[in-house]
């Protein structure tokens, strides 16, 4: 496998598994939800954070897209998103002189079952679940079975690089673990060979494509920027935050959303610097806890990490805090940009 490749994936593999809150194709250029450990619709222990609070700009984009919905709605529409782009890219793959079998799930399994970052104990078995995960320790794992595995196994050097052009495209040559960029995310879209061709398919084909076209653009212009500003401003909420976590030996962060991101940046960091040339993907799988002393150690300092984010969230009461400013701060977006948004709510509504 292409190093390049072998490392993307080896991110792809984990941002899909570790993200609940994503907007289905909508999560390729920018996020909406409060996507802190404490979304959670429900409460799973007793040491629980409390709920997150949602603004009245991220209500009305996820009435639109269809994201007011209950999980178990939301897996279902994953799952059906999922079997669209499967068979977009199994479609372009025989037209390009390959075979390519669907690579769907064998079983179902919820999410926000496997993913409780709401409750301190998972917590303290897997942190942020950015190294370990709990899809390494149960049945779900079964589900990245790769029913295409045989046949690339069957092809020479020179037909898997083929092979490998075509499903990524470009993306053998260009290496964007980690990227979160917009741009970056645009250009593995329009560069991504039949697997690109599918997302941006999948894209259009759905309620956000509304978001894309030339007439919205300034608007989602604005709310990408909005949210971004949004992310890295400093509240009081933050502030509390980091006078505790500075008490429990944490210190170096300027707002909550630091911590995790510190970890992330590490993560990328240990998978941009790593020698696939000396990895054998195929006898060991990708990089883990499990198999590399960096990662493991890494996973340790997360869950040490993660906790103590947790332990200071409860005690400063930083969701309903920071989120009461965030829904303050919608508020006077959904003012200034009433009529716009109006419009979109009603493209969307039409697709």
């Amino acid at each position: 496998m292409n190093n390049n490749i072998a490392s993307r994936s080896a991110h792809t593999n984990h941002t899909a598994r570790t993200t609940k809150c994503v907007l289905g194709a909508l999560a390729l250029a920018f996020a909406v939800t409060a996507c802190s450990p404490a979304a959670a619709e429900n409460a799973h222990s007793e040491e629980a954070a409390p709920a997150a609070v949602q603004g009245p700009l991220t209500e009305m984009l996820n009435g639109a897209l269809g994201l007011n919905v209950t999980p178990a709605e939301q897996e279902r529409q994953w799952a059906e998103q999922n079997r669209r782009q499967e068979e977009l890219i199994a479609q372009c793959m025989t037209e390009a002189g390959f075979e390519y079998i669907p690579n769907l799930p064998t079983s179902t399994t919820n999410v926000a079952d496997l993913f409780r970052m709401d409750d301190r104990e998972w917590v303290a078995q897997f942190g942020y679940a950015m190294v370990r995960t709990p899809w390494d320790a149960t049945d779900a794992k079964t589900e990245r079975t790769n029913p295409n595995d045989a046949y690339t196994a069957s092809l020479s050097v020179a037909e898997l690089a083929a092979y490998n052009d075509a499903l990524f495209g470009s993306l053998a040559d260009v290496n964007y673990v980690g990227s979160d960029n917009a741009d970056d995310i645009q250009t593995m879209l329009a560069n991504g060979g039949c697997w690109g061709a599918a997302q941006d398919q999948v894209i259009s084909e759905s309620a956000a494509s509304a978001l894309y076209t030339d007439e919205f653009a300034p608007l989602t212009d604005a709310i990408m920027a909005f949210f971004d500003d949004q992310r890295q401003e400093i509240t009081e909420a933050d502030r509390q935050w980091v006078t505790c976590m500075a008490d429990a030996g944490h210190t170096g962060f300027q707002r909550q959303s630091d911590a995790e991101a510190s970890i992330e940046a590490a993560y990328d960091n240990i998978l941009a610097s790593f020698n696939w040339d000396a990895w054998d993907v195929e006898a060991f799988g990708y990089p883990s806890a499990a198999n590399n002393t960096d990662l493991a150690n890494l996973a340790d300092k997360e869950v040490t990490l993660a906790v103590a984010d947790f332990d200071c969230r409860v005690a400063t009461n930083f969701d309903a805090s920071r989120g009461a400013f965030q829904v303050e701060a919608e508020k006077q977006f959904v003012a200034d940009y009433r009529a716009e948004l109006d419009a979109l709510m009603a493209a969307a509504e039409q697709r």
